[in-house]
């Protein structure tokens, strides 16, 4: 994986204008939103003195922020090596379409089969949020919608089991999708594809919706994983 110095951390409020956390919570919070954004790719290093400087911060709140998002899961400090952005293999990324495709394909035949699916304003409210954002070009703001329309689709199932187990892989899931969404050529594809999953569920077609949404993913998972067969691990 390529290394690099890390990026200077951007179109971020001052971290004392964020909240009243703690500021190693604070400085975890910027970080961890460059790693799902896809600002820092897997295998970037994390260096605390680097950090500490582009943020104004002594190193002590700097190491503690990347013991959070280590807990996170989303960092690993290796012995003489220090510490990078946690590394995603083939098994990892694969896996992850696999868990999406079981997860969501249920949400959907749950809706459907409890007779939500003629009202599902929140899932169409996205999808004209994305046609507005692919003309900008705005990754970082179609990443978040890109979320949240899959989140909403797993909460209007109504499943608290469901819903929590979303919570634990959110995640991973927003990391490969910045992933995927900086390698797609016309982000309006985007757009187009989740409109189409929506408006298969809103005519009661559960199984062809579900269908979409595996293809949907499986393309992501594709395009991911084509880009580092040609040695773009970032």
């Amino acid at each position: 994986m390529p290394q690099s110095e890390p990026p200077q951390p951007t179109g971020h409020p001052p971290l004392g204008e964020i909240s009243n956390l703690p500021l190693s919570e604070r400085i975890a919070d910027q970080v961890r939103e460059m790693i799902l954004n896809g600002d820092l790719g897997p295998g970037a290093p994390l260096v605390e003195i680097a950090l500490a400087s582009s943020l104004g911060v002594s190193r002590a709140p700097v190491r503690e922020a990347l013991r959070i998002l280590s807990l996170d899961g989303l960092v690993e400090t290796i012995p003489y090596r220090g510490t990078t952005v946690r590394g995603l293999s083939r098994r990892d990324i694969e896996g992850l379409h696999e868990i999406r495709t079981l997860h969501e394909g249920f949400a959907i035949r749950r809706i459907v089969r409890a007779g939500r699916h003629g009202d599902l304003g929140d899932l169409a409210a996205q999808c004209d949020e994305m046609d507005r954002i692919a003309q900008s070009g705005d990754l970082r703001a179609l990443n978040l919608v890109d979320e949240r329309f899959h989140r909403s689709l797993i909460e209007r199932a109504e499943h608290d089991l469901l819903t929590s187990f979303w919570r634990t892989i959110a995640m991973q899931v927003r990391q490969v999708m910045a992933m995927r969404n900086r390698r797609i050529a016309d982000a309006a594809l985007i757009a187009a594809n989740h409109r189409r999953i929506l408006e298969t569920i809103v005519a009661g077609d559960a199984d062809g919706a579900a269908l979409l949404l595996e293809a949907h993913v499986a393309d992501g998972t594709d395009t991911v994983l084509a880009s580092w067969a040609e040695g773009d691990a970032s």
